[in-house]
């Protein structure tokens, strides 16, 4: 019973994972320079801006092309985060 509780348990915060990401890219394609170019400079990649989501601890990577948003990479806030957007 217990193992059935913590999947359940699992299963609702990845929707509310799934849910608050998907709230995140809409506020970004509305507004895309709502995100903080902090990271641009240390990683020297001119057009990534950065999102962290209000309640889970992950930061949002992404870039603005001229006709299009995407979304580069979603990543923990404890990792060393200009090494890994480096490729180190």
């Amino acid at each position: 019973m217990r193992d059935l509780i913590r999947h359940e348990r699992a299963r609702t915060q990845l929707r509310s994972l799934i849910v608050e990401l998907q709230e995140l890219s809409g506020r970004i394609a509305q507004f895309p320079s709502i995100g903080s170019p902090r990271f641009a400079v240390e990683t020297g990649i001119e057009e990534l801006r950065d999102l962290a989501l209000r309640r889970f601890p992950y930061v949002v990577f992404y870039g603005e092309d001229s006709d299009v948003m995407r979304i580069l990479r979603v990543r923990h806030h404890s990792h060393d985060i200009p090494a890994e957007l480096r490729g180190g």
